[in-house]
Order: C-alpha cells, then sequence, then structure tokens
C-alpha cells in the first residue's frame, strides 16, 4: 500500500467542506458549524496546512495541522474514512505527519468515537 499525503488547495474548498459536514456529523452531530465556512478559513489561514490523505490515488481522509510558534503543531483535524478504519491506515498516515513535521505536537481528543492506535501513538 502507498499512502502519501498532498495539500488540499484552494480550489478544493468544496470537496474539503463535503468531508467536513461527514466528520462533523460523526463527531458533534449537534454542533452548528458551516463545513463550506470551515472549510475556507482552513485553507487561507497561513498558520494552517490542509492534508488529503491518499493511498494510491484514493482520498481516504484528511489532515488538519496548525502550525504553533516555537516548531509546535497541533493535529487540529484527522478522520480516515469509514471505508478505511481498522485497517493500519489512521496509524500510517498520522506517521506520515509526525515525519512530515518533526518536533512538538498536541492533540485534543473529540468525546466522539475513540481513537485507538494498534501499538501506541506514533512517534
Amino acid at each position: 500500500m502507498s499512502f502519501r499525503l498532498t495539500l488540499i488547495l484552494p480550489r478544493e474548498r468544496a470537496r474539503l467542506a463535503a468531508a467536513l459536514t461527514r466528520y462533523y456529523s460523526e463527531i458533534a452531530p449537534d454542533l452548528r458549524i458551516d463545513p463550506s465556512e470551515r472549510a475556507g478559513q482552513m485553507l487561507h489561514r497561513k498558520d494552517v496546512t490542509a492534508f488529503w490523505i491518499r493511498q494510491e490515488e484514493d482520498r481516504i481522509g484528511f489532515a488538519i495541522v496548525l502550525n504553533l510558534p516555537d516548531d509546535r503543531r497541533e493535529l487540529s483535524e484527522f478522520a480516515i474514512d469509514p471505508a478505511y478504519r481498522r485497517q493500519g491506515h489512521g496509524h500510517a498516515a498520522a506517521s506520515l505527519i509526525f515525519a512530515e513535521f518533526p518536533g512538538y505536537w498536541r492533540m485534543g481528543i473529540s468525546a466522539g468515537p475513540p481513537m485507538r492506535w494498534r501499538s501506541g501513538a506514533p512517534a
């Protein structure tokens, strides 16, 4: 399996908004947020890097990285499409992200479905 990250471009706002709609309905169904507006905000902030997570050519998820001062990062949003879960894809994708951005990380865990790693959090 070939995993890779590709930047989400501003012209892909509608596609990101669709992914955010699914994501927010899963993790916080009562959240009142406009996914299209949120996608636009994410794609135009200088301190945010947005990635598609790909397996071969398929988009299987996305990750939003907030770049903080002093070489710190926050994994702000992270989702793997349900059809690709429980196969190690999330772990592989997170490992790619952490390798791309070495340094200090912080992550919050939502009240939604638990995030699980087969062999612990990627280093």
